[in-house]
């Protein structure tokens, strides 16, 4: 039992070794508008 757990161990740090880095994408790329219903300063009913 302990020598599958050892090899199950080295397997899933193989892996994780061999992974490659995600890098993070430039999202967003350009100014987003954000559409506000409410006047400026006034209170939603």
């Amino acid at each position: 039992m302990t020598l599958e757990k050892l090899l199950l161990g080295a397997m899933l740090s193989l892996a994780a070794s061999l992974a490659t880095p995600v890098w993070a994408q430039g999202f967003p790329n350009k100014p987003i508008r954000l559409v506000v219903t409410f006047p400026p300063g006034g209170a939603p009913r």
